[in-house]
């Protein structure tokens, strides 16, 4: 009896091995043919997780907790663990670069991208005053401003933890404006053209992403998210500006590269998986630190003719912004997705002085957004997105290219 229960052991055992070896080579197999991400691998020596590298997928959850399509340390199965899942989580998220899928543990991530944007518009000033109906008395003046922006950037990830990451960006900005003028009503025939360009390093970013969870039964994914923008770049009260009294005329010489401003912004998003599209949204505050300017310029009431006068410019509060965004993305395969969203920003009213100019007004900064997301390799992903503008001070068109690449 007892050489029987031997060689019933004997058996068990080499059926067992048979059994583990036929799990690995079919998951190597679906790995090769991008049926599903690599999950980490039991090893029945010492009873730990050997994981293997992936390009910027949902971070692994502390040690002794269960992963969507990971294989679970024990026997008991996690509800809805769909590999499937974590695979759209981790592609539509990075179509519009959304803080909510982590960086690995030990694993770098370099982000290149390219971003243009042009806006233009048509501004009518009355400078006079009406006598009746349709008869004007003063200037009219008519303007068209036309403004193009690249920004060149690189952007740095590191997972200092499963569930926390470390990121840096640093721009460099090119920005060009023609702004076209007639005065009208003074005998004037020909256009009067600006051309103002400028260029250089924009603003320095840095950031800490937090994952509060790490769900296994379907249910969203939480992260918070710090982040400090610095005035690295040149801003607007930096730049040299033309004054010429009797045209009227008070331009800038070149464009600024940066807001001029120290910016800390606070945010939380939320990613939920739902067949067969991602739902994603997130909710920000970004307070701009106010700024002596300690500058005097020259500025000019409603009558043209007469000289400016010297106002000294002293503290400068740009005004704080509340920031949201909602959207949806749908895995087309296991390559390729594309996402819908639309963001909103609420820029509120600057004071100078400790005092709010009586024709200072909140922007409101409305984009709708398409995104299409490639995976190159398990390294890289090719990013487009594309930006129409819904508001009035937003943005007509923004396009950006980004292409990141993990490293291990």
């Amino acid at each position: 009896m007892r050489e029987q229960m031997q060689g019933w052991d004997k058996e068990r055992n080499a059926n067992n091995a048979q059994l583990e070896a036929q799990q690995k080579r079919i998951q190597q197999l679906e790995q090769q043919l991008g049926i599903r991400q690599p999950t980490p691998v039991a090893s029945p020596a010492a009873g730990t997780l050997a994981t293997t590298p992936q390009a910027r997928t949902v971070p692994a959850a502390e040690e002794g907790a269960l992963l969507p399509g990971n294989t679970p340390a024990v026997s008991q199965k996690p509800r809805d663990a769909n590999p499937a899942s974590q695979a759209r989580v981790e592609q539509i998220a990075q179509t519009f670069d959304v803080p909510g899928v982590l960086t690995p543990k030990g694993q770098l991530t370099l982000e290149p991208a390219l971003q243009y944007s042009y806006s233009a518009s048509n501004r009518v000033a009355l400078l006079g005053f009406t006598i009746i109906p349709a008869i004007t008395i003063g200037l009219i003046d008519v303007r068209r401003v036309n403004r193009d922006s690249w920004i060149a950037s690189v952007t740095g990830r590191y997972g200092l933890s499963n569930r926390l990451e470390l990121e840096g960006r640093l721009p460099y900005v090119y920005q060009s404006e023609d702004a076209i003028r007639r005065p009208l009503a003074t005998g004037s025939s020909q256009d009067e053209v600006f051309n103002t360009r400028g260029n250089g390093i924009g603003d320095l970013e840095l950031g800490l992403r937090y994952q509060f969870n790490q769900p296994v039964d379907g249910g969203p994914y939480f992260i918070g998210s710090l982040r400090v923008k610095s005035a690295t770049g040149k801003g607007p009260f930096d730049v040299d500006y033309i004054t010429d009294i009797d045209k009227g005329i008070d331009y800038p010489k070149e464009q600024a590269t940066g807001s001029g401003f120290w910016g800390y912004q606070v945010g939380a998003s939320a990613i939920l998986p739902s067949d067969p599209a991602v739902l994603f949204g997130s909710l920000n505050y970004t307070w701009n630190q106010k700024y002596d300017v300690n500058q005097t310029r020259c500025v000019r009431g409603s009558d043209q003719n007469l000289p400016c006068r010297a106002v000294q410019i002293g503290e400068v509060d740009p005004g704080d912004v509340i920031g949201l965004s909602v959207g949806a993305g749908i895995a087309i395969n296991e390559k390729s997705s594309i996402s819908f969203s639309y963001e909103h920003n609420v820029v509120g009213k600057t004071k100078f002085n400790g005092k709010t100019p009586i024709d200072a007004y909140r922007a409101q900064i409305g984009m709708f957004q398409v995104g299409y997301a490639y995976r190159l390799s398990d390294r890289s992903t090719l990013n487009l997105n594309i930006g129409i503008g819904a508001t009035e001070d937003s943005p007509d068109v923004q396009i950006a290219l980004r292409m990141p690449f993990n490293f291990l």
